[in-house]
């Protein structure tokens, strides 16, 4: 019995490619590794010249002791075959390579926010530089940890021009008081022993190095998540929008830590996509969004779509949270201007269950379960 009935013709597949790569982790200069897949799709080739290089999204993996693997991948064959190019880099302190290198992360000391970012900004730099992709277009993403290096990256380092966010960790500290207990000491040989090591713990984490940022955020979050609570991304997001860092928080109820509904990830990886298109240049379709709309008492309803169009050019994209039962939505979203949202940035509870978003000057994202008579 085979484990999925999906095909894929050839044309649109993405062979990995096995790339050792020269970094560089607290002066000693070293190798590491990463999985390169290169665009593919059959039916395109090239760009609008033939020097055309495509856009990059660097993948940073969770863990961070984990790694990334060659096995087969929709998620990474979903980029590919939309022109973007893929390195999944496995960072120093990834398994699979030896003792020594998995130590990168933990010996002589604690390295997380050093080894895996120099290595994933290298991996890029690495790359361009063979001409193999455009170094003035290229992301990084990655989850929970991965989503940590991700904003590790886009705070201390200026390489990449995007990055987003699942999940991932913005405060150490609140990391160190907050998670579940089965990790609540992980943390330690990774950044160093809490609360002994506070000033490493504030050094590292990019929640306390907002005025570095400079380029676009996304940010991917279950609300129900226990390991990566909603709070690191809820901070993250005020704090990059008070500076006035064009960045978007899409939030998603029922899911925890990964999400792990169909059209949840769908939504996620379209938004993602659609936020790259907005800054590098192209334009992939917009994905369908839940057309109820509502302004608790701003206005009349209005269709979403029309509402993305109206502020799509100042905003990027705003992901909207979507399932469907019998071909209506299961969900509200709305999406409120910022005088009728909260003013202190803070999410809040409105009538019917609904969870905000907002800083009073932007837009709020609200969630709302559809009423019964609407399904």
């Amino acid at each position: 019995r085979v484990s999925t009935s999906v095909e894929i013709d050839a044309g649109y597949f993405s062979t990995p490619q096995h790339i050792e790569f020269p970094t560089n982790n607290h002066g000693v200069k070293r190798t590491a590794h990463m999985i390169f897949y290169p665009p593919t799709n059959k039916d395109y080739s090239g760009g609008r010249d033939d020097e055309e290089r495509p856009p990059l999204l660097v993948k940073s993996h969770g863990g961070p002791t984990g790694a990334a693997s060659s096995a087969f991948s929709l998620a990474i064959q979903y980029w590919t075959s939309r022109g973007v190019a893929v390195a999944d880099v496995n960072y120093g302190g990834s398994t699979g390579f030896g003792k020594a290198y998995r130590q990168r992360l933990t010996k002589p000391q604690p390295n997380w926010g050093v080894v895996d970012v120099d290595d994933c900004c290298n991996a890029a730099l690495y790359l361009a530089d063979q001409g193999l992709v455009d170094g003035e277009r290229m992301a990084i993403s990655g989850g929970s940890a991965g989503g940590y290096t991700t904003l590790a990256c886009l705070a201390f380092r200026d390489v990449f021009k995007a990055g987003a966010s699942h999940y991932g960790i913005g405060n150490l500290e609140m990391l160190a008081g907050d998670t579940h207990k089965f990790e609540s000491r992980y943390i330690d040989y990774l950044v160093g022993p809490y609360p002994e090591a506070t000033l490493t713990y504030k050094e590292r984490s990019p929640i306390n190095s907002v005025d570095k940022f400079s380029v676009p955020v996304a940010l991917f979050q279950g609300l129900e998540d226990k390991v990566v609570p909603p709070n690191q991304a809820e901070e993250v997001y005020d704090q990059l929008n008070a500076k006035g860092v064009p960045t978007v928080c899409v939030l998603f109820e029922g899911e925890q830590h990964g999400f792990r509904r169909s059209a949840n990830i769908r939504r996620a990886l379209d938004s993602e996509l659609q936020f790259y298109g907005s800054l590098f240049g192209f334009d992939p379709p917009m994905p369908e969004v839940c057309m109820y709309m509502t302004t608790f008492g701003c206005g009349p309803p209005v269709p979403l779509c029309s509402l993305l169009q109206h502020f799509l050019p100042s905003l990027f994209y705003i992901g909207a949270l979507h399932e469907t039962v019998n071909q209506k939505p299961s969900c509200y979203v709305m999406i409120v201007p910022g005088p009728c949202g909260p003013s202190d940035g803070r999410e809040g509870n409105g009538a019917g269950g609904a969870r905000r978003r907002g800083d009073g000057r932007g837009l709020s994202l609200i969630m709302l379960p559809t009423p019964s008579s609407a399904r």
